[in-house]
């Protein structure tokens, strides 16, 4: 109980002011404090479940409020095991179900110590219980103070494609949807299941999710996606974002109507050990032999492969093809690539471009030693009086005709698709990405 008070006060210390700076103080001062680092770690640890949640909590409560000799599970109070608070969460990291019995055994430890007797204590002893504290600064900042004290907690996250196209030039890469939902992990270990948000936060009353992954996904496993309205087909992805959001912040305990679209898979361990072992490829042929093997599963569901193989006109041909059904983009994973714990090229997000009309001024030559240096490499065309050019997305049969026709296709207008437009120093306008997407032949 001496622990408990000692960390009591200092919570009561760091949240006396809200500054920044106040709070680092205040950790400086403590970081040294053996039993202050030990209660900092258990809470902010994300791996460290109890099994307690608010309600479960309140049948302590009840319980105890009720007699402090009658059990609602029994005939009396059983008998407190615990010496001390590490003890007790010990115990329940060890046994994480959250039973009537756990329940009991709670209450009897808190009726002991006469906890309830004092209220600030005894809620500050159900925020350490249910792991729901904040002192007014993340776990980086802690970790800052007092190295490596808690573990990181980090998902795979996308650079854009087209900061770079040529990334993806010569890889074998896979095209999925890109969803507009909230980022989920769902983890299933020791039969116990979580989810957690991309900065892992832990999503709490999801429980059709939770029911249906308890009962029919295997053990041991961590799988990725994002979290959306079970209803959403045929939604524009800003009314999937909007719906979802609404039923996620939702303070109900109990969430109904969202599903998980799960485009990654790993074991509980690789995640947790936050270090990935198999490439795309095999993870990917592990989730779809998951599904396979679970054909009647209601609220999570698979995110399906779009194209699989080396040819980048697939990109822009599916951005085009998914935008036009109103989703926000597509994603790229590159095949022989490990997830990483940290945004990457590895996964790359190619989100919706622009259209212009621009005519054509002049034609370039292809590079030198490559297939088109006989040919048409790029068309270019006039924007805003500077030249920009457009080699992108001509087919090689179209350059061979343009090259050697160049007197039929001067001063005809083309449809450029574009991802931004850019301005350099020199205040010259030009178009990232600038993609051949038709002839206008009416201009």
């Amino acid at each position: 109980m001496q622990t408990l008070l000692e960390f009591k006060n200092f919570v009561d210390e760091i949240n006396l002011e809200n500054g920044r700076n106040y709070k680092i103080s205040i950790l400086e001062k403590y970081k040294d404090n053996e039993n202050i680092k030990f209660y900092l770690e258990f809470i902010f640890n994300p791996y460290k479940i109890t099994g307690i949640s608010i309600l479960k909590f309140k049948k302590v409560k009840d319980l105890i409020s009720k007699t402090q000799k009658i059990s609602l599970f029994g005939d009396s109070l059983s008998q407190n095991q615990f010496t001390s608070v590490s003890q007790l969460l010990d115990y329940l990291l060890k046994n994480n179900t959250g039973t009537d019995g756990t329940l009991e055994k709670i209450a009897s430890f808190m009726s002991d110590y006469n906890i309830k007797a004092n209220s600030e204590l005894e809620l500050l002893f159900e925020k350490i219980i249910i792991k729901s504290l904040t002192i007014g600064v993340d776990v980086k900042t802690i970790n800052k103070i007092i190295p490596n004290l808690v573990p990181t907690f980090h998902v795979q996250l996308a650079n854009k494609y087209f900061d770079d196209p040529s990334k993806v030039n010569g890889q074998e890469f896979y095209i999925t949807t890109k969803l507009d939902g909230n980022r989920i992990i769902a983890i299933k270990d020791n039969g116990n299941v979580k989810f957690y948000s991309r900065s892992g936060k832990e999503y709490v009353g999801l429980v059709d999710l939770e029911d249906e992954m308890s009962r029919k996904l295997p053990d041991g496993v961590c799988l990725d996606g994002e979290l959306i309205i079970l209803d959403s087909e045929n939604k524009h992805s800003k009314d999937q974002f909007t719906e979802t959001q609404k039923l996620a912040r939702t303070k109900d305990i109990a969430k109904h109507g969202l599903c998980m679209r799960v485009f990654d898979i790993m074991t509980a361990q690789e995640f947790y050990n936050q270090r990935s072992v198999n490439n795309y490829s095999h993870r990917r042929y592990e989730l779809d032999t998951l599904f396979d093997c679970t054909p009647d599963l209601k609220y999570f569901i698979k995110v399906p492969v779009l194209y699989h193989g080396t040819d980048t006109n697939k990109i822009i041909e599916l951005l085009n093809s998914e935008t036009s059904h109103g989703e926000e983009g597509v994603m790229i994973n590159l095949a022989n690539s490990t997830y990483q714990f940290d945004r990457t090229d590895s996964l790359l997000k190619v989100k919706r471009m622009n259209d212009i009309d621009l005519e054509v001024i002049g034609f370039k030559r292809g590079t030198e030693h490559t297939k088109n240096e006989n040919t048409l490499g790029a068309l270019i065309v006039d924007f805003n009086g500077n030249e920009v050019e457009v080699g992108s997305g001509i087919s090689d049969e179209l350059k061979d005709e343009i090259w050697n026709h160049q007197e039929e296709w001067l001063g005809r207008t083309i449809i450029v698709q574009y991802f931004e437009i850019t301005t350099n120093k020199q205040g010259k306008q030009s178009l990232r990405f600038p993609v051949y997407l038709d002839w206008r032949d009416d201009k």
